[in-house]
């Protein structure tokens, strides 16, 4: 084993050791994306003619989307065609986490709005929650949601308009697509979204005392363009975003239930999922959506919230991550920012040498917070003083642990691969429909 080869190991056990204080589980991270249609003179405008014309921050760090800008704060601002798209920075769960992502989601429209011209509107398009997984669980875990919690997430999250579902396996997290929605009620989709994916994990994992909603018998389709499944708003035969709290659903096991006992028994189950992982305030919107004290979407406006002043909000580590670093004898800053992973371009200050540090997702916080310590300068500069092996870093599975490297290989072979979508994907119920294309935007916010 060469030296280089030697550090890069020893680069590897230090933040392992690090890492393992927070642990690897289902559900550590919540992220949230939101598009808008931009709105002038009553006519929708492409923000993809838009975007470029703004001094916005890091581009060109996500391979697979040469029109997302990295910005200070954590997000990231594309589009997605003819829509702005927002992702808010990942949060970790825990008491008070739907708080902070509403209050990023707030911050982060508000800054978009200060960039387009005074006579504009930004009207939401779309809602997307993503809850990390690994991806042994990702794909078997989305079929159970298909059959299980999807008729009371799309009871929480949809409105009159809304076609329906999208349950999505993606490389490092779970994806819940439906309508745009914000206040009170994101709170509460995004409690309940993180609590039913927990169970569904659970579930496939093969937990005892997982607890599920009873399986519900619907048509669900494959999804268009990208792997996963589309729960229609008839899925179970009745128009469940018309009758709402009154559908009869038919059950996989025979008989019929009632849609509001359905999403009550669906956030019992979500509640026991997430134990002491949130706070009152977090299941509150919740309880108050399922009694009906807030309408459901499809029921009409919820009330006018009382203003609550928004916290302050740190960066957090998708945007610290950004900010280049000096060290006594180098300088580092990142190239690659995705969910999965983040590789970063060491140089020492001669300039006579450069290398590569890939960092996974669920190290990123034990790196930056070595780094800025100075518990890794005594591996990263002697891998940067040894000898070059040309080791490379050039496929996607050299990214599922951590490591250094001499070069750096085309960045999109390093994009974890995602599974083909439509005929591909096995059926999630007993009745699969042929794949259609769909109208509005489960089609259009599947392209990405």
């Amino acid at each position: 084993m060469g030296a280089a080869l030697r550090v890069s190991d020893a680069f590897a056990q230090r933040l392992d050791r690090e890492r393992t204080r927070s642990g690897r589980r289902p559900g550590d991270l919540i992220g949230l994306e939101h598009e808008y249609q931009v709105i002038q003179d009553g006519a929708q405008l492409d923000f993809q003619e838009l975007i470029h014309g703004f001094r916005l921050g890091a581009r060109f760090l996500d391979p697979s989307d040469p029109n997302a800008y990295h910005l200070p704060s954590g997000a990231m601002l594309t589009c997605d065609y003819r829509e702005a798209e927002i992702a808010t920075p990942p949060v970790r769960r825990g008491p008070g986490f739907t708080r902070e992502i509403e209050g990023r989601a707030l911050s982060e429209r508000g800054a978009l709005e200060l960039l387009l011209a005074p006579d504009t509107e930004l009207i939401g398009y779309s809602t997307h929650v993503s809850v990390s997984m690994a991806d042994a669980l990702t794909e078997p875990a989305a079929l159970l949601y298909t059959r299980t919690f999807a008729p009371a997430l799309m009871l929480l999250l949809n409105g009159t308009t809304s076609p329906g579902l999208l349950v999505r396996p993606r490389p490092g997290r779970l994806e819940l697509c439906g309508e745009f929605i914000d206040g009170e009620r994101l709170r509460a989709v995004l409690t309940f979204a993180l609590g039913s994916a927990l169970a569904c994990a659970a579930a496939v994992d093969g937990l005892v005392n997982t607890e599920v909603p009873p399986e519900v018998r619907l048509k669900v389709d494959p999804a268009y363009e990208r792997y996963g499944w589309y729960v229609d708003r008839r899925a179970a035969g009745a128009d469940l975003h018309v009758l709402g709290r009154r559908t009869q659903l038919p059950l996989a096991g025979g008989g019929v239930i009632d849609a509001q006992l359905h999403l009550e028994r669906a956030w019992r189950a979500a509640r026991r999922a997430l134990g002491r992982a949130i706070d009152l305030d977090d299941a509150d919107p919740v309880d108050r959506m399922v009694s009906g004290v807030v309408p459901l979407p499809s029921e009409g406006p919820a009330g006018a919230e009382a203003e609550r002043p928004q916290p302050s909000l740190a960066a957090g580590s998708f945007g610290d991550l950004l900010r280049p670093r000096r060290r006594p004898r180098f300088e580092l800053a990142p190239v690659m920012v995705t969910w999965t992973a983040s590789v970063f371009l060491l140089v020492d200050l001669g300039r006579t040498r450069r290398a590569f540090a890939c960092v996974p997702r669920e190290y990123l916080e034990a790196f930056l917070h070595l780094l800025d310590t100075g518990s890794l300068d005594a591996l990263l500069w002697p891998f940067l003083t040894s000898e070059p092996d040309e080791r490379a870093l050039h496929e996607w599975s050299q990214t599922l642990e951590p490591g250094l490297y001499d070069e750096l290989g085309p960045r999109r072979g390093l994009l974890m691969p995602e599974r083909e979508a439509g005929a591909n994907s096995p059926p999630a119920t007993v009745l699969p429909r042929t794949p259609r294309r769909l109208a509005w935007w489960p089609l259009h916010s599947a392209r990405r």
